[in-house]
């Protein structure tokens, strides 16, 4: 294992991507036509013919802003590449031959992997993939939209119609037609889906991972975290949020009791290793505090005597 910085990076993937012998898999949160022509233009020397797979997250804001483009799904269709996106997405993992990765902070952008004059202070790690490092991205595969051209077509209309203003691009979902199509399967979920924090941590300026959390929320600094309409916006774009109103919509029960709830997560986290139970339990227990605080339309909290359980409002929304 060791550090890459800026070119150094870019270097080693190409030397990677030219010796390539079966796949190549490119998960990058930001994705770019003009990087991915790079790719191609290497992948093109590779006499391995080996296959190529792109996921990434392409949340609306990325596309508003120009973070990610729409045309870097009809270049990888014109190269027969597999596409998927997931809009939780937010790490950056190069994976050749499931055997070397490359994992840090540079997206397949120009700058991001130094393909013009100037880019981005970037760091990676070069590492040895593992059989479990393999199982866990092949299970985070399946959980990602494969992009079709008629999905495509639908999110570029939306796009292209889309007048938002711009304080509002970082919480702006896709239409609810989309959203359920490309929303990742609520039968499995990561500890990296979870809030680290509650409002009680971060009042209390005890956080910890905090930049994890704005990450998940999609928000810029801890400030935004104070606006009530902004982060209950923000939450209900995760997975765990839409896993929490599912699992209290399909119970036989009215109330859903903690305990009950913190078996049904840790069963369906598929990190490897499993977290404990206990650190389960906290993750639980953020996700009822941002409930009491926020307060919203849908869920509500009731206190029984050993436990406290949370509960459907009249008109549920998601």
């Amino acid at each position: 294992m060791s550090l890459l910085f800026a070119e150094e990076n870019r270097k080693y993937l190409e030397k990677q991507l030219l010796c390539a012998e079966n796949k190549i898999v490119l998960f990058s949160a930001f994705l770019k036509e003009k990087a991915l022509r790079w790719v191609s233009s290497i992948v093109e020397k590779n006499n391995n013919n080996p296959t190529v797979t792109v996921i990434v997250r392409w949340a609306p804001q990325d596309l508003l802003t120009g973070s990610s483009d729409f045309c870097a799904y009809e270049y990888a269709k014109s190269n027969q590449w597999a596409f998927f996106i997931n809009p939780n997405m937010h790490f950056k993992i190069y994976l050749i031959d499931n055997i070397n990765i490359i994992v840090g902070s540079a997206n397949l952008t120009r700058r991001g992997l130094h393909l013009g004059l100037k880019g981005n202070d970037e760091a990676c790690i070069k590492t040895d993939a593992t059989g479990s490092d393999i199982v866990q991205l092949d299970q985070y595969i399946s959980t990602c939209c494969l992009v079709t051209d008629e999905l495509y077509s639908e999110m570029k209309e939306y796009i292209d119609d889309n007048n938002i203003e711009q304080d509002l691009l970082k919480t702006q979902p896709w239409p609810e037609e989309i959203h359920k199509r490309i929303a990742p399967s609520l039968n499995q979920l990561w500890v990296k889906d979870l809030l680290f924090n509650s409002p009680l941590t971060i009042n209390r300026k005890q956080c910890d991972f905090i930049e994890q959390d704005l990450l998940l929320l999609g928000l810029s600094n801890v400030e935004d975290l104070l606006n009530k309409e902004l982060t209950l916006s923000a939450l209900r774009s995760t997975i765990a949020w839409r896993w929490l109103i599912k699992t209290v919509k399909d119970s036989e029960e009215e109330f859903v009791r903690f305990g009950e709830l913190s078996a049904k997560l840790h069963r369906i986290l598929v990190d490897d290793p499993k977290p404990y139970q206990r650190d389960v339990k906290t993750f639980l227990a953020n996700l009822y505090e941002w409930v009491r605080y926020l307060d919203p339309p849908e869920l509500g909290l009731k206190k029984f005597n050993k436990t406290e359980a949370i509960f459907l409002k009249d008109s549920p929304g998601e």
